[in-house]
C-alpha cells in the first residue's frame, strides 16, 4: 500500500538547481545572463522563442554532455520492469539528475520507446515539473510529493529524453538525419523558427544508486564523481520531445498562445490516411485545439479532423484545395528529408513514427519527423524492402496517401518543388564535402569521449558516407526542371 511522503520545508532546498542562486524571478530572464548556460532552471513562463534560443545554444549542440542519474536501486528496477511490461505506473523518483554539472533534484523518470522497452540499454524520459512520483525501498512503494516542482523547467523544457539509438551501431545516425531535415527546413521554412523535427546532442550517461564515497565502490559502480559512485551506461543522445514546449518553440509569436493546434502521431505501423484502410490504433492522439487529449470526445473530434484531411487526398482534388489545407512546403521538406535519409521506419515508409500537426494559425496540416535511428542505411535489408528509389513513389509496400496525392503525375508544380528541395540538399547538407565533414567531426567526438568497448566497428562511419553518396546519385538522376 502506498504511503504519502511529505517533505515539508526540506523541499525548498530540493527544487532549485544547486549551481544557481536566487528563487523565483532570479532566472526569469535567463538569456540576459553574462553566461546564458549558467542558469538552467526557472519556474516562470518562458516564451517559445527564448526556449528555442536557449536550448539551441546550451543543449542541442555538438558538445559532449555529461548526464548523471542518482536514484534508489529498487526504484530504478521498478522503472525498468514497468517500462519493459509497458505498465504506465507514472514517473519514478530521481534523487538528482545532473546535466553538465547542473544538479536538478526530484525529477521524474520513465522508460520510453516501443520495441526498445526491454533492451539492455534503455531509453528514458525525464520530467522536471512532475509533482507526484513513486519510490521503492525494502519492497515498499511510496509516493513522493514535490509540489514546488509545478511549473519548473530546464532551459524552458518541461521534459528531456536520453535516447540509445538501439537500431544504429554507429550511434550518430539519429543526429545526422535530424539535421538533414533541419537543412530542408532552412531552404523553405514551415515554422516560425527552428526545424519541424526533434533536435539531439551527444551525451555520456551515468547511473548511481546513491552509494557515497564513505561506503566504497560496488560492482560496476566505480566512477567516483562528486562524492557518489556511478556506473557508466554508455553513449546516448540528449533528445527533444515533441510536446507542448516543442510546439511553442517552433510556432509561438511573442507571448501569444499558439492558436488551436492538433497533434497526432503515427503508431504501430498502422497509420493510414485512407478511409478504406483506416485503423484508429494506428494513430496516437496527442492534442486537440491546443489541449492535451484526455477524453473520448476530444479523441473523436481529432479523428473527424483526420477524416477531413483523408477526404482531400484524392486524385481529383485540385492543387488550390490542397494548398488551402496542407502546408505544401512542410510536406516537401519532410519527403525530401525522408528520401535522402532513407527514413523507412516512418509515415512515408511503413506507416509509423512521424506526426501530423494541424497549425491553427494558417489552418494547414504539417508533418514532424520522429525516431530517426533507422536511417542512413541502418537495417539495410528493411530499407531496401520498404523504400524504392523513385522520388515520387518512395514507398514500396505502404504508400501514404499524403505523399502519393501531392506528388502524383498530374501535379507538376508540387513535383517541381520536391525536385528543387532534393537538389538543394544534394548541393548543400548532403554534398560529399559537407556531409563527410559532418561525419568526421562526430566520429572524432565519439573516439575522444567514449570507451573503447562501445566504439562502432571499423567501416561503420564509411558505410554512412557510402549510403549518402549512392542516394545522391539516385536522386540527382531523377531531377529535371
Amino acid at each position: 500500500m502506498k504511503s504519502k511522503l511529505l517533505f515539508g520545508m526540506y523541499l525548498l532546498s530540493l527544487v532549485a538547481c544547486k549551481s544557481t542562486g536566487g528563487g523565483k524571478g532570479a532566472n526569469s530572464e535567463i538569456m540576459s545572463s553574462a553566461e546564458p548556460c549558467g542558469n538552467a532552471l526557472t519556474i516562470d513562463k518562458v516564451t517559445g522563442e527564448k526556449v528555442y534560443q536557449l536550448t539551441q545554444q546550451c543543449v542541442f549542440n555538438e558538445k559532449m554532455h555529461i548526464v548523471k542519474l542518482r536514484i534508489l536501486s529498487e526504484t530504478y528496477k521498478k522503472v525498468l520492469d514497468d517500462g519493459c511490461a509497458a505498465r504506465d505506473s507514472g514517473y519514478g523518483h530521481v534523487i538528482a539528475l545532473s546535466i553538465d554539472g547542473q544538479d536538478i533534484e526530484n525529477v521524474g523518470i520513465k522508460v520510453r520507446g516501443n520495441t526498445s522497452r526491454c533492451n539492455a540499454k534503455r531509453q528514458f524520459k525525464f520530467k522536471f515539473d512532475e509533482v507526484e512520483m513513486y519510490s521503492q525501498m525494502n519492497g515498499n512503494v511510496s509516493t513522493v510529493l514535490i509540489n514546488q516542482n509545478k511549473g519548473r523547467k530546464f532551459f524552458g523544457l518541461e521534459t528531456i529524453s536520453v535516447r540509445a539509438s538501439a537500431n544504429d551501431p554507429s550511434m550518430i545516425r539519429e543526429k545526422i538525419a535530424s539535421e538533414g531535415f533541419e537543412a530542408a527546413n532552412e531552404i523553405s521554412s514551415s515554422t516560425v523558427r527552428g526545424p519541424a523535427v526533434y533536435r539531439l546532442a551527444p551525451a555520456k550517461f551515468y547511473v548511481s544508486f546513491n552509494r557515497n564515497q564513505n561506503e566504497g565502490p560496488e560492482g560496476n559502480f566505480k566512477n567516483l564523481m562528486n562524492g557518489y559512485y556511478y556506473d557508466y551506461m554508455g553513449y546516448y543522445s540528449l533528445a527533444e520531445n515533441i510536446d507542448r514546449v516543442f510546439i511553442d518553440s517552433r510556432f509561438q509569436v511573442g507571448k501569444d498562445k499558439v492558436p488551436g493546434y492538433h497533434l497526432v502521431a503515427a503508431d504501430l505501423a498502422k497509420a493510414s490516411l485512407d478511409r478504406q484502410s483506416y485503423d484508429p490504433s494506428g494513430w496516437s492522439a496527442e492534442f486537440f485545439d491546443g489541449a492535451k487529449i484526455k477524453t473520448k470526445e476530444q479523441q473523436a473530434q481529432l479523428e473527424n479532423e483526420l477524416f477531413k484531411l483523408m477526404d482531400l487526398l484524392k486524385t481529383e482534388t485540385n492543387d488550390l484545395s490542397l494548398e488551402q489545407n496542407i502546408d505544401i512546403e512542410s510536406v516537401v521538406n519532410y519527403t525530401a528529408g525522408a528520401i535522402f535519409n532513407g527514413h523507412w521506419d516512418s509515415l512515408l515508409g511503413n506507416a509509423n513514427n512521424d506526426s501530423l500537426y494541424f497549425n491553427g494559425a494558417n489552418q494547414k496540416w504539417q508533418v514532424f519527423a520522429w525516431d530517426l535511428d533507422n536511417t542512413l542505411g541502418a537495417n539495410h535489408s528493411l530499407f531496401k524492402s520498404l523504400l524504392s528509389d523513385d522520388i515520387f513513389n518512395p514507398a514500396r509496400e505502404h504508400p501514404n496517401r499524403l505523399i502519393t496525392t501531392l506528388f502524383a503525375p498530374n501535379r507538376p508544380a508540387f513535383r517541381k518543388k520536391l525536385m528543387q528541395r532534393l537538389n538543394g540538399l544534394a548541393e548543400g547538407y548532403y554534398s560529399e564535402e559537407q556531409f563527410n565533414q559532418k561525419i568526421n567531426r562526430l566520429t572524432d567526438l565519439l573516439r575522444s569521449n567514449t570507451e573503447s568497448w562501445e566504439m562502432p566497428k571499423d567501416g561503420e562511419f564509411d558505410a554512412i558516407k557510402s549510403f549518402v553518396n549512392q542516394r545522391r546519385k539516385v536522386i540527382q538522376s531523377q531531377i529535371s526542371y
